[in-house]
């Protein structure tokens, strides 16, 4: 009787779990709740003075921490977290906010070594409820985004917790970032291109224009950016704000990875963080869903590329590890990417593609006859579509098996993290508060 009651209690609390993220997910539908402006660039900074209110509401759970502040198009996860680790290692406590999660919300927010748990998720959102009702009824700027939410959950489980250090992602911009409310120790700046540019285009200059609004008055930045013309731009944003500047010298040949754990050496000397313990830290990072191999015979590849700068990382990447083998590829994208460039430069490397679709709710993945069309246009002569995305895994699972083959998950991270479940089922995540 009593393992059954527990057995019953469990179930409620991961259904409570999930109907807290369900209804922060409600969030991204309420529209006609919020001040609109049909012009891209002030409703961002509507959103941004709404995130101020919702924080002054809240007590301002931001004050008092030293963050890291990390932006760019890609990579800036993958520094967020040797950052963090090596804030860890020098023995200091650190939280940390990354987007988007891969299974489950928890893995966005996370303290020392752990994501916050399902049952304190559950608890700092009915908090965040009382002060989502009160910028909604109170100010004329409306109920607060889905990520102006996660972001207030975050700080205030870092305020709970009294960490000395938090190592905050951006989202996809930067200068109106719901993450830009915090007053960083260092800002982070990877690289910029081209992705996002029906918010921050639409030119390469305009969305290292909004990743520029991360740099402080007075606070250091370190560049990992390489092309001349947009570092320009963020040189200009610095000596504005008279922000002492610190260039990460990576070099050409260097891999994407590579290039991450240089951006992220430099971060934490100019954190003064140059001990051996905090360097190992840095370069035995390893995060999920980044050339994440989960499977042997065949190999399985798990990649969250989802832009073109990303796809061409892992192609390196992949042909450093297996030279010219040939992959079964499991592909999806989201409508809004540059789907022909990604399959471009993918092509040389597939044998076979299975084009389908992830399981998510708030995005609308590119039509998968286009997809087909791309793969056509690039020579890829072995197709198959699959509405899907687990029955298109397991076949090409069973091909790759046959053929001694390798089969990689890519193009979306709604995707990878469907397929992920296989191995890292979300119940587990919850009960471990860890995905790797």
């Amino acid at each position: 009787m009593k393992k059954k009651a527990e057995k019953y209690r469990e179930y409620d609390e991961y259904n409570e779990y999930k109907r807290t993220v369900e209804l922060l997910n409600s969030f991204i539908y309420q529209n006609t709740w919020r001040l609109r402006s049909e012009n891209q660039l002030k409703e961002m900074k509507i959103g941004f003075l709404r995130m101020q209110a919702f924080l002054k509401v809240l007590g301002n759970p931001e004050k008092g921490i030293n963050f890291v502040h990390v932006a760019g198009t890609s990579g800036k996860g993958s520094v967020a977290s040797m950052i963090h680790n090596a804030l860890l290692a020098s023995g200091l406590t650190s939280g940390f906010y990354m987007s988007p999660h891969l299974t489950t919300a928890i893995e966005r927010i996370g303290i020392n070594e752990h994501f916050i748990g399902p049952d304190e998720f559950v608890r700092l959102t009915k908090i965040l409820m009382r002060g989502a009702k009160e910028v909604y009824l109170k100010t004329r700027w409306g109920i607060p985004t889905y990520l102006e939410a996660l972001t207030a959950l975050a700080l205030l489980a870092f305020k709970e917790k009294k960490v000395s250090w938090a190592v905050i992602e951006t989202g996809s911009g930067g200068r109106f970032d719901s993450t830009n409310v915090i007053a960083p120790r260092v800002s982070v700046i990877s690289n910029v291109s081209y992705d996002h540019l029906d918010k921050l285009g639409p030119t390469l200059k305009y969305v290292a224009w909004h990743k520029a609004g991360i740099i402080k008055r007075g606070v250091p930045v370190v560049l990992g950016v390489s092309q001349p013309l947009i570092r320009k731009v963020f040189l200009e944003e610095a000596e504005k704000k008279k922000a002492p500047v610190f260039m990460a010298k990576i070099k050409k040949d260097e891999f994407f990875q590579q290039k991450n754990t240089t951006l992220s050496l430099k971060a934490i000397e100019i954190l003064g963080l140059s001990s051996q313990k905090a360097r190992r830290a840095v370069l035995k990072t390893r995060i999920a869903g980044r050339f994440e191999i989960v499977a042997s015979s065949p190999t399985v590849i798990l990649d969250v590329a989802h832009n073109t700068n990303k796809i061409e990382a892992f192609v390196q990447a992949f042909r450093e590890k297996f030279n010219n083998q040939k992959i079964i590829l499991v592909f999806a994208v989201s409508e809004s990417k540059d789907l022909y460039k990604m399959i471009k430069a993918i092509s040389p490397l597939v044998r076979k593609i299975f084009i389908t679709q992830p399981i998510v709710e708030v995005r609308t993945g590119a039509d998968l006859r286009k997809i087909e069309k791309a793969c056509i246009r690039f020579g890829i002569k072995k197709r198959e579509i699959y509405l899907d995305p687990f029955s298109a895994f397991e076949v090409a699972q069973k091909e790759a098996a046959s053929q001694k083959g390798v089969v990689v998950v890519i193009g979306s991270m709604f995707l990878v993290g469907n397929i992920r479940e296989i191995w890292w089922p979300e119940r587990q995540i919850l009960e471990l508060r860890k995905n790797i």
